[in-house]
């Protein structure tokens, strides 16, 4: 299975996002095609999304999950466990 780590990432939405349903749908979608990220799960209260990723290492992690993170339409929030 390699040297992989899994690691959970917690993912808070700007304002803007919030607007529309479809919206919240375009950001999932947006959210499950950043490398490296296995699942995005929809959740309530202080975040809006948990992705899981399975990356080579922290660094990759810090890089990938918030460079693309910033690169949405409307940016987000990300902080990994």
């Amino acid at each position: 299975l390699g040297d992989d780590i899994t690691v959970f990432v917690l993912v808070t939405l700007t304002e803007k996002e919030y607007r529309t349903a479809d919206s919240l749908s375009e950001v999932g979608t947006k959210l499950s095609k950043i490398p490296y990220v296995t699942g995005v799960h929809a959740i309530s209260g202080e975040y809006d999304y948990l992705l899981k990723a399975r990356v080579p290492s922290l660094e990759i992690l810090g890089n990938e999950i918030n460079f693309h993170c910033y690169k949405l339409s409307n940016p987000c929030l990300a902080l990994w466990l």
